[in-house]
């Protein structure tokens, strides 16, 4: 799970670049990323935790939306190595 705290910025900075549709586009591609990953994850924790992201990302509409996903980035990756 570490390597998807450690990615999770990489991925999401660009889209503040694209145009909106091509941004929720990507957006929707790296959520289904993530459902895919939590799907094979078997630790409560690292469900829980990667699941906080994707609710994150699922409601990030506005720029105050960064402070949950931050946090849910950090705890990912502080929870699971």
């Amino acid at each position: 799970m570490r390597p998807i705290a450690a990615g999770a910025l990489g991925r999401l900075m660009p889209l503040q670049t694209l145009p909106p549709d091509q941004a929720q586009n990507a957006r929707s591609a790296y959520l289904g990323e993530l459902r895919t990953a939590q799907g094979k994850l078997t630790s409560t924790t690292a469900k829980t935790d990667l699941g906080a992201l994707i609710t994150g990302l699922e409601g990030a509409s506005s720029p105050d939306a960064g402070t949950a996903i931050m946090a849910a980035v950090t705890k990912l990756g502080a929870d699971c190595p």
